[in-house]
């Protein structure tokens, strides 16, 4: 209703949303904190509170502009609510949100087992994977809107 409202197709939220997508792939791969992680001031202020643990820094690249609109793309794409297609939509999220809990309350046995080394590498590769699925999302969008033949 959102994309109605306002006239945006849905092959032109894939392109925008691969575009986001990408920007933070590349910068993952470069192993440096993309402007679409955070707003403004969030590394000062989380400098200066001792309690600032994971929230202001790690909330953004969980359910900030990539995952937001990488959900919104799959869900447009579901032909209706009630189908598999949006159960597989819906298993994810919540498999991605076990996983990312489970991996964020374990963060010091994992920085212990994987090292900074590891940790890095981990960082470029899932960077690699996301640089590929926005490079999809945009190719997906520039198909549905015929300038790119199907095949």
């Amino acid at each position: 209703m959102i994309f109605k409202l306002f006239g945006i197709t849905l092959p032109a939220f894939e392109i925008a949303g691969g575009l986001i997508l990408l920007l933070i792939g590349l910068d993952m791969l470069q192993a440096r904190r993309s402007g679409t992680q955070e707003a403004h001031g969030d590394a000062e202020e989380a400098a200066v509170k001792e309690d600032a643990g994971i929230v202001p820094l790690g909330v953004p690249m969980l359910a900030g502009a990539g995952a937001i609109s990488t959900v919104m793309v799959l869900v447009g794409q579901v032909p209706t609510f009630w189908c598999w297609e949006m159960g597989a939509i819906l298993g994810s999220i919540t498999f991605t949100s076990l996983v990312s809990f489970l991996v964020l309350a374990s963060a010091d046995r994992v920085r212990q087992i994987m090292g900074e080394t590891g940790i890095r590498i981990l960082v470029r590769i899932m960077g690699l994977l996301l640089v590929a699925l926005a490079m999809q999302l945009f190719i997906n969008g520039m198909t549905d809107l015929g300038i790119l033949p199907r095949h």
